[in-house]
This record gives structure tokens, C-alpha cells and sequence, in this order.
């Protein structure tokens, strides 16, 4: 229920930049973007119904979002990825976990800087542990209280309590953390 939640409010921005890109008469930019969005649509509902993905194929999701997100926001930023191929190979998370970070990264984090976003994201593996370790880092505003209510800092987007809720059912299902 909370994947299928989280899913639906990046197909609807897709949507409506591709609709965006028709009125404009901008065929070109909505036949590319419409590829690269039914690529990505066609890869999360076959690798959706699976409690985990491999990272290689969770890679492959997060660039096509990312480009989809470039074409959106006309690369106002660039992405990297950074993991091993054993990594890739080896480990896997759940499904569209990491896409959350990345959009609130690219729709809050760079809406007020003047310099081009960047996010890069890192996926290390703790040897002795056999723990994989996920960083992503952005060059946004960060987390800030809105102008009009300096007090809802405290208010945490709703994509990120799904992930939340998502990584905790999925700890109790499979007796893991």
C-alpha cells in the first residue's frame, strides 16, 4: 500500500510536464519525454509487485527518473551514481525507496538557488557487517521552516513518512533491520 501510494505523485508530475511540452507545441521534448516516462512506468510495475529490486536495476530506475526530472526542470541540475558492480550485483533494496530523497531534493532542495543542483548518491558495503550503507548528498537549501509558519519546521514531508512506514513493516515482515 505505501509503494503504491508514493508512486502515483511522480506520475502525475510527469504527466502534467508532458502535457506541458504539448501545449507548448513542443513535440519533439514530449515524444522524448514520453519514452523515457513509459520505459520507467513499464520497469516499476514489473519490479514492483517485488518486495526488493537488485541495485543494478534500482540504478536503472533512478536514471530514468533523474533524466525524466532533467527534461522537467530544463537540467537546472545533474546526477551521479556511484556503486561498485559487486555492489550492483550483489545487494538489493526495496522497490523506488530512494526516489523520494531525489525528488524532494529536486522539487524543494534547488527552488531557490541560483547555481545549477547537483545530487550524487553513493552505495557502500560494510564488509564485515554485509550492511549496505546509502548516502545521497545534494547541493540545495536543505531543510528549511517556511516563511509564513517559522514554527512547522518540524513538519516532515509525506513521502518520506511513507518510506518510513515502508522500511518499518518491511523490518517486521522479514525479521531484519
Amino acid at each position: 500500500l505505501f509503494r503504491t501510494q508514493m508512486n502515483p505523485h511522480f506520475f502525475f508530475n510527469a504527466l502534467y510536464s508532458i502535457q506541458n511540452y504539448i501545449l507548448n507545441n513542443n513535440a519533439l521534448e514530449s515524444s522524448r519525454y514520453l519514452g523515457k516516462f513509459a520505459r520507467l512506468t513499464r520497469a516499476i510495475l514489473e519490479w514492483n509487485a517485488q518486495p526488493f529490486v537488485p541495485i543494478q536495476k534500482e540504478m536503472t530506475i533512478l536514471e530514468d527518473y533523474l533524466s525524466l526530472e532533467q527534461l522537467r526542470f530544463e537540467d537546472r541540475f545533474t546526477f551521479s551514481i556511484n556503486c561498485s558492480e559487486d555492489i550492483a550485483k550483489t545487494y538489493q533494496i526495496p522497490t523506488m525507496m530512494l526516489q523520494p530523497f531525489f525528488e524532494n531534493a529536486i522539487v524543494h532542495g534547488f527552488k531557490k538557488i541560483n547555481n545549477a543542483g547537483f545530487i550524487s548518491i553513493h552505495f557502500i558495503a560494510d564488509v564485515n557487517t554485509s550492511a549496505l550503507q546509502v548516502t545521497i548528498e545534494d547541493n540545495g537549501t536543505g531543510l528549511q521552516p517556511k516563511e509564513d509558519n517559522p514554527i512547522n519546521i518540524e513538519k516532515k514531508s509525506i513521502a518520506l513518512n511513507l518510506t518510513k512506514k515502508r522500511l518499518e513493516l518491511l523490518s517486521a515482515q522479514f525479521k531484519r533491520n
